[in-house]
């Protein structure tokens, strides 16, 4: 089972837009997939239509580390969502490190019923941000194709030598270009990302498109909303490359619970 958070520090960036439609595609490539929302806004539960259990949401994160009993069916077969609840706010609030350290847990002891484990993070470096990065084992940052996203993508990847101390684990990352248009603009955004990033740059573009949006407001993933347009075309591309890149073995983990997790959140 692979594991991996859809993350960007900028909001806008096509995050939830990735995490869903993604999982969705690699449902709809035969890859059973379990897409669980941690951002509060709960853009990803929305979109699926599906809402989230308060209590069962705290005992995953604080006592059971059982996030797997949370998962809900969609209405696209293989595809699974855990929703998101507004106790995320307060927990975040209150719990400080221990909700990374909580979310970490539940992240690991996720049964391997699903191919896949897609997370969709809040659109900040946070403690919620922080669990999940110390609890997958691989990143997927969208980049919109506008000058003004790539500062997002650069502060997470600044982040990541910290991030792989408390997870030596975590292998892969993706920066996957979205929005992208014929512009002079975004062509030269895209030449930027892979002059700088050229390892981990993906051959997947996802184009701007209308249907996108659409998809949203109709409550249905871009695979079932227009299954023959670009959006849904560029969706499967990424997982056929995902399919295609295999993470590495497994490393061991350090002693990830004795470090503090205060210092990456900035708190």
């Amino acid at each position: 089972m692979r594991s991996i958070a859809v993350i960007n520090r900028k909001g806008g960036s096509g995050k939830t837009t990735t995490a869903v439609n993604t999982a969705a595609a690699l449902a709809g490539l035969g890859h059973p997939a379990l897409l669980i929302d941690v951002d509060p806004q709960g853009s990803a539960s929305d979109w699926l239509d599906r809402e989230g259990n308060d209590r069962g949401l705290r005992e995953a994160f604080t006592v059971t580390g059982d996030l797997g009993r949370l998962a809900v069916p969609t209405d696209t077969a293989g595809l699974d969502i855990v929703p998101s609840t507004q106790w995320l706010i307060t927990a975040e609030k209150n719990m400080l490190g221990d909700l990374s350290v909580g979310i970490s847990r539940a992240l690991q002891r996720i049964p391997p019923r699903w191919d896949f484990v897609i997370v969709d993070c809040p659109p900040s470096l946070s403690y919620l941000a922080i669990g999940v990065m110390m609890g997958v084992r691989e990143l997927v940052i969208p980049v919109e194709a506008h000058s003004m996203a790539f500062t997002g993508a650069v502060e997470v990847m600044d982040e990541l030598p910290a991030v792989r101390k408390l997870n030596p684990s975590l292998a892969s990352i993706f920066l996957l270009p979205c929005r992208v248009t014929r512009t002079r603009h975004a062509r030269g955004v895209v030449e930027a990302l892979e002059n700088d990033f050229p390892a981990e740059v993906t051959a997947a573009r996802i184009r701007e498109s209308i249907t996108l949006a659409e998809a949203a407001d109709e409550q249905q993933p871009i695979t079932a909303y227009a299954p023959n347009g670009i959006g849904a075309s560029d969706y499967r591309d990424f997982a056929r490359e995902l399919l295609n890149r295999p993470p590495p073995p497994v490393q061991a983990k350090s002693s990830w619970w004795q470090s503090p997790v205060s210092s990456l959140s900035g708190r």
